[in-house]
């Protein structure tokens, strides 16, 4: 179903550049165009955007889907006596076509928020009949992807949510046992038929009646289909010819179609391999969605768990075979992700017992460590690119629980994926295995680690952050700098009797410019930075969002680790630290590095004032707190609620002496910072509710917290009573003309919805940011030319913002 914009809920973020001319192109492009530029997406460059902006290509996409799927426009799944069967797409171009978007979809997913901006779920369920297997793993694809990462498949309506579990739940269905003769190692492995039973081709089907005068049948029937792989038609054509003869159950339908799949591509391994692998990505979804509560404990009571793990025992390294591993790596994952009481944890102990991975020379460290020789020393990746990635996923949710955690130290995983950190390796892909191990580290350092592999574990971070520094250095070579360039260029004094500090802040200038890097910065003045701002405006230029992933982990692991006295003494000391000259390059280009980067490096440098105030004065000198300072003043704040909550314990941090009280006062920031509260850009970041209080209460936290923290600061910090006062009365003065003008009309705001959606231990929850820029609230065309010439403010938010 196509999506209606009117029925949506507007988004103000702006939209990153690469993604704009993405959509542009999409939008306009013939379908040939369209296959050819999706088939060069492997992996996800464009960012992290709202999936509002991608409407227009979404129903595009819905279009052709639609076209495939041929399902009635009024109650696409409304299935009163049969299942719906996809007809076979003949076209092999459009067929490649409909591959191609599912596989886009799902990248697009993965990258997006707001998901439940999506429409089309009624044709992946509907794909699910396909005879195409490989249309069948596409669909599964992207609903897998919905279930890992939010809760959009758990909220559909109750007709798709039905159909969808009905389907999933015959895929998943084993194809005999291990006890019958049909393991899914030996499924997997051996492809000569002499080696499985002759029932293997064959359909014994058992369903109760479907009676027409009795409401509740009257008994059991059997179908019997011998020798499927000889028969010509195909498993929906013999669906059909059975339906002709024979009443069937809707809800058993599906189940019938998939045994007929299966019996009849059972000789052919490489297509019983596809359905082993549509059989696990059925099982991940139902264990991450929860639609069956009995699934779980089901299936680990059937040995789900040793059958796993036989299958990625297996020697072979084929790309099948790699599939339905990878796939058996994604089974583990939800296990875990299911399985996070603090006391009982019977399926991850089982996990750890199979795998071995208390041992040094057990499966799962004899595998890692196998993996990480040849990527690091021979730069060759033995298995494919999306195992790896699977593998890695496994060990970083294994580290979140601290009973798999203690198993993986013991069998010397940190040192391991320690090497990975020092792979020299630009490729977008590497760069997010990197990502990855740091994350799996960050886990497992906090549990137990001797203080000289702290410290050879920080000298390879800080190697690794510096050699990715000089990377984007590249697309934004410029700084802030120490001091204003108004105020540097003017050459006013301080006021507050601050005279003799002038020299200061001249030395203080000089002692910014001569970085010590290998690459000179450069400092701009205030022409200077207003040239700056306009290329970078222009550009659209951003950091790649698998490198910006990568250095926010190892900002994060800066940050928890610098309270942590098993690492070193650079850690605790920013005046010292490697770490100071990326600080504030992150901190001077926040349009390029974006909120993500923005904020653990601003909250490294408040924890550090905070934590040790006797280290402000010398970290003045080295202009840190100054560059601070004006990318608040000088460049957009970004408009995210956690970077607005932190704002107040900035501001505390850099007025925590006299230097920087003063220096704070003469910046005269109150007037800029308080004028967030009537911008629009900001109106939804202050509308979001983080917590269940605010929720209760219908008060939004952001601006509450904005003012609570206000408040502590001026009782902390007098001096700064007289000028927040001033800027609030001005603020309050605007309010008073925007209600009283009128040539305003009040309306009320409409941003985008809240997407609160994300898994809690998402390893990919990153969210990118691009600069926003101020977009008007539009309204519907008014034939009057005073409407027209008038401006259109949500007076009654800003209200709410201020009070």
């Amino acid at each position: 179903m196509k999506i209606d914009k009117i029925k949506l809920k507007r988004s103000v973020n702006d939209l990153p550049q690469t993604c704009r001319d993405v959509i542009q192109l999409f939008k306009t492009c013939s379908d040939e165009v369209l296959l050819a530029e999706l088939k060069q997406t492997l992996t996800w460059n464009f960012g992290k955007s709202e999936l509002y902006h991608w409407i227009d290509v979404l129903n595009r996409f819905d279009q052709i889907l639609s076209d495939c799927t041929q399902l009635p426009p009024e109650n696409p799944l409304h299935e009163p006596e049969n299942i719906y069967l996809v007809p076979d797409i003949t076209d092999p171009q459009r067929r490649e076509l409909v591959l191609q978007i599912l596989s886009f979809t799902a990248h697009l997913i993965e990258n997006a928020n707001a998901r439940h901006t999506y429409y089309s779920m009624e044709h992946l369920i509907a794909l699910l009949t396909s005879n195409d297997l490989d249309v069948v793993l596409a669909s599964l694809n992207v609903i897998f992807v919905f279930s890992k990462r939010c809760h959009y498949i758990i909220r559909l309506p109750r007709a798709q949510k039905i159909a969808l579990t009905n389907r999933l739940v015959h895929l998943a269905e084993s194809m005999g046992g291990k006890e019958s003769g049909f393991g899914l190692c030996k499924l997997s492995t051996i492809s000569d038929m002499q080696h499985f039973p002759a029932s293997a081709t064959s359909v014994h089907f058992e369903f109760a009646r479907q009676s027409a005068s009795e409401e509740f049948g009257d008994g059991n029937q059997t179908i019997q289909l011998d020798n499927l792989c000889n028969f010509a038609e195909n498993p929906q054509q013999i669906l059909q010819h059975v339906l002709k003869t024979v009443t069937i159950y809707r809800q058993k339908q599906s189940h019938l179609l998939y045994r007929i799949q299966r019996a009849m591509h059972f000789p052919n391994f490489n297509m019983r391999c596809q359905c082993i692998e549509a059989q696990l990505m059925a099982k991940s979804i139902l264990i991450y969605s929860g639609f069956v509560p009995d699934f779980i404990p089901t299936s680990v009571e059937q040995g789900l768990i040793e059958e796993l793990v036989e299958l990625l025992e297996v020697e072979s390294d084929d790309d099948i075979t790699m599939k339905l591993k990878a796939a058996c790596f994604r089974n583990l994952t939800a296990l875990l992700q299911q399985d996070r009481e603090p006391r009982s944890c019977p399926i991850i102990t089982k996990i750890i017992t199979a795998l071995h991975c208390q041992n040094y020379y057990g499966f799962l460290a004899s595998l890692v460590r196998k993996i990480i020789k040849s990527m690091t020393e021979m730069n060759l990746l033995l298995y494919s690119q999306s195992f790896i990635t699977t593998l890695f996923s496994f060990l970083y949710h294994m580290a979140i629980n601290e009973t798999s955690a203690t198993a993986l130290i013991a069998s010397g995983h940190i040192e391991f994926l320690v090497k990975v950190i020092s792979w020299k390796t630009d490729n977008p892909l590497n760069v997010s295995l990197v990502t990855r191990a740091v994350r799996v580290i960050d886990l497992l350092s906090t549990l137990d680690i001797q203080p000289a592999q702290a410290k050879s574990i920080c000298d390879m971070l800080f190697e690794r952050l510096e050699m990715e520094m000089k990377i984007c250095r590249r697309d934004a070579p410029h700084e802030l700098p120490a001091v204003n360039p108004k105020d540097s260029e003017s050459k006013e004094t301080s006021p507050r009797g601050e005279g003799d500090n002038k020299g200061g802040e001249d030395k203080e200038v000089v002692k910014v410019e001569p970085m010590d890097l290998e690459e000179p910065q450069s400092i701009v003045t205030y022409e200077q930075l207003q040239q700056h701002l306009l290329e970078m405006r222009q550009s659209n230029l951003q950091c790649l969002p698998q490198r910006s992933a990568l250095i926010k982990s190892l900002l994060n692991f800066f940050k928890k680790a610098a309270s942590d006295l098993l690492f070193p003494e650079t850690l605790r000391n920013l005046c010292e630290s490697p770490l100071l000259p990326h600080l504030k390059h992150i901190i001077s280009n926040v349009e390029y590095y974006g909120p993500t980067l923005y904020l653990p490096a601003t909250e490294i440098v408040t924890n550090h004032i905070l934590n040790e105030p006797s280290h402000l004065t010398p970290l003045q000198m080295t202009g840190l707190p100054g560059v601070v300072l004006n990318s608040l003043l000088l460049k957009p704040i970004p408009p995210t609620v956690d970077i607005l909550t932190a704002l107040p314990n900035m501001l505390s941090a850099l007025c925590l002496n006299e230097r920087g009280l003063n220096v704070f006062l003469q910046a005269q920031p109150f007037d800029r910072l308080f004028s967030i509260l009537l911008s629009p850009d900001y109106l939804n970041a202050m509308r979001k509710r983080k917590n269940l209080e605010s929720s209760t209460t219908g008060i939004d936290a952001t601006p509450a917290v904005l003012g609570t923290s206000i408040d502590q600061l001026v009782r902390h910090q007098p001096k700064l009573k007289n000028d927040v006062f001033v800027s609030l009365i001005k603020l309050l003065d605007r309010i008073l003309d925007y209600g009283t003008d009128p040539d305003y009309i009040v309306i009320p705001y409409k941003g985008d919805s809240q997407d609160d959606e994300m898994s809690y231990f998402s390893e990919e929850g990153v969210d990118a940011y691009s600069p926003t820029v101020s977009e008007n609230v539009t309204l519907e065309k008014s034939n009057t030319q005073a409407i027209e010439k008038s401006r259109h403010i949500p007076l009654i938010d800003y209200i709410l913002n201020v009070v």
